[in-house]
């Protein structure tokens, strides 16, 4: 006999349902808020290398086309696959799609040399997403769906679905309905860790298939990074970590074989033309050796030993008024200093600073250097080559890149891939003179003075934005592939020239010139 009636009790299994709905709606969102707000302290962790995640997010986010078509695909295939696995007894089914599962990974991972260890998570994904109702039900418990944040979510989302369907005590919709919901977010979760682990490399023909205008080609395959134009002798030089030495292209006729340098430049990543003694300056890093080429014969003049520099990829800029040469190292290694000033008749070092900056910019008509820091440091200077001292400096946003001069408005255009800004200031005092919207990842630049443009290339999306000069206004893009790193411009013909890692393009962004 009830010693009282419990009809009077509070509606506890409803409330508790509720309240696991909302739990089991909103965990997702609020554990990545959390990851959002506390981004920075996670990013430092020594188990995070911020090398790999921003290789990983180019490799993701440049090629969305080819991915796309890539993930409709897989969905297709294992939409097939599990409406005939539906039709066998459970356990031949989970087979057919788990083998199938592991046949796609192992195709798709070898055809785009994919690590093989990344099959490990598409193929754990259908392991415990394609598994039979009765087994999920049997070992996944309620209580295991309310405390499994994330876990249940990725790993037995078809039972994730029916315990929130069971929560909201739907009635209206059929358990077939349900049951479907659930195997098309399976085949989803599946598909997608395909999608995102596959190595992009073999994807960008498809991607430039669909992208790349027909005014734009690929010259050459290759990890290229420095370009000078000599816009007299019509010659385009080139460097970078995939080539061993400097080659040269014709630029007025592009089917000509290119000339290679019989000197051994170790992948220089930067390249300068003086014009003056008519020499490119590489340098190569496994001798550390500043290479003095001579730009007609493309063979040695004479090289300059600057062993005391700090190990990393350098930047450097020749100034006739001063005739001195400036190297800076980014200074991966600390086994050396990081900023040297020699003199270019002897070689003789002028001055030396802890200065590990990120990009130099040559002043076009005055003995001075800017110098950007991506890595630490966030600031800009400006150095004087002839006075050999720092001359203009002022704090500036964390991880800025590549630089560029509008000499008609004097100012310093920086870019800044972080928050997809170009920042203008004065290029005398540093001055801030506003901001520029630009491409997210936004990183070198080049300008046509006669044309009014200024072109914004981002490493990450693989476009070049054409800005206009008076407004800042953006009046097109152009996709070319991913890792863009410097821009050239041949004004007299309008024509552009990018390097990037992977290739060298050639675009005519003025074709009725």
């Amino acid at each position: 006999m009830a010693l009282f009636d419990q009809s009077a009790l509070p509606p506890r299994r409803k409330v508790s349902a509720k309240a696991l709905l909302a739990w089991g709606l909103l965990r997702v969102p609020l554990f990545l808020i959390l990851l959002y707000v506390f981004k920075g302290a996670i990013s430092a962790l020594p188990i995070f290398d911020g090398d790999t995640i921003t290789v990983r997010i180019i490799d993701l986010l440049s090629l969305p086309v080819s991915r796309g078509l890539l993930f409709i695909a897989l969905i297709g295939l294992f939409s097939v696959l599990v409406v005939i696995s539906l039709r066998l007894r459970s356990m031949m089914g989970y087979a057919l799609l788990v083998g199938a599962t592991l046949v796609a990974v192992l195709v798709l991972f070898f055809s785009t040399q994919t690590p093989l260890r990344n099959a490990a998570i598409p193929v754990l994904l259908a392991a415990t997403n394609f598994l039979p109702a009765v087994l999920l039900q049997r070992y996944l418990s309620k209580r295991v769906m309310a405390v499994g944040v994330g876990v249940t979510e990725g790993l037995a989302i078809r039972r994730y679905i029916a315990w929130l369907a069971e929560l909201a005590a739907i009635q209206s919709v059929s358990q077939r309905m349900i049951a479907g919901i659930g195997w098309a977010l399976a085949v989803t979760v599946v598909s997608a860790s395909m999608v995102v682990l596959v190595k992009g490399g073999r994807l960008i023909p498809i991607e430039q298939t669909f992208r790349m205008p027909a005014s734009a080609s690929v010259l050459m395959h290759e990890n290229i990074n420095g370009l000078s134009l000599d816009p007299v002798a019509r010659r385009l030089h080139a460097t970078g970590h995939g080539l061993e030495s400097v080659v040269e292209l014709n630029i007025d006729n592009l089917a000509q074989l290119p000339r290679v340098s019989e000197v051994n430049s170790g992948g220089s990543q930067s390249i300068v033309h003086d014009v003056r003694g008519n020499r490119l300056i590489v340098y190569d890093g496994e001798k550390k050796q500043l290479l003095l080429i001579d730009a007609g014969t493309l063979a040695l003049a004479r090289s300059i030993d600057v062993s005391q520099l700090a190990s990393g990829d350098p930047w450097f800029a020749f100034d006739p008024i001063s005739d001195t040469i400036v190297l800076v190292s980014e200074a991966d290694i600390d086994d050396g200093i990081a900023f040297l000033l020699l003199d270019n008749a002897t070689g003789e070092v002028l001055d030396s600073r802890p200065l590990d900056g990120g990009n130099v910019l040559k002043h076009p008509d005055k003995p001075r250097i800017f110098l950007s820091f991506f890595r630490r440091n966030p600031e800009l200077l400006i150095y004087d080559m002839e006075k050999r001292d720092i001359v203009a400096s002022r704090p500036a946003p964390a991880r800025l890149d590549r630089m560029a001069i509008l000499t008609g408005a004097n100012e310093l255009l920086v870019t800044s891939p972080v928050t997809s800004e170009i920042l203008r200031l004065d290029a005398d005092t540093l001055a801030s003179k506003g901001m520029i919207k630009a491409p997210f990842g936004v990183r070198t630049l080049a300008i046509d003075s006669e044309r009014q443009l200024l072109f914004a290339g981002s490493f990450v999306t693989g476009q070049v934005a054409v800005i206009e000069t008076l407004t800042w206004r953006t009046v097109g893009t152009v996709y070319l592939g991913p890792w863009l790193r410097s821009i050239e411009l041949d004004t007299a013909t309008g024509t552009a020239f990018v390097s990037s890692n992977g290739a060298l393009y050639r675009w005519t962004y003025d074709p009725g010139h």
